[in-house]
């Protein structure tokens, strides 16, 4: 988990910038926004034994400076 995943899709070139995004209507799951222009909402969770507070620690910020 060293550095961020990269997966070639093999599209052609027009189809490689991100579509334009459809109007939606905002609704909420628990505190989370989710449609409407809200930003992506990404869940996460650890691989490491909680026990292990050092590794679960590391992989906590590895997810912090991936963005979540």
């Amino acid at each position: 988990m060293d550095a961020p995943l990269s997966v070639d899709l093999n599209l052609p070139e027009d189809r490689a910038q991100p579509r334009p995004r459809r109007k939606s209507k905002r609704v909420w799951v628990g505190g989370t926004a989710i449609g409407d222009g809200a930003p992506v909402a990404v869940q996460s969770m650890c691989t490491t034994l909680t026990h292990d507070i050092d590794a679960t620690i590391r992989q906590i910020e590895l997810l912090q400076e991936a963005g979540c």
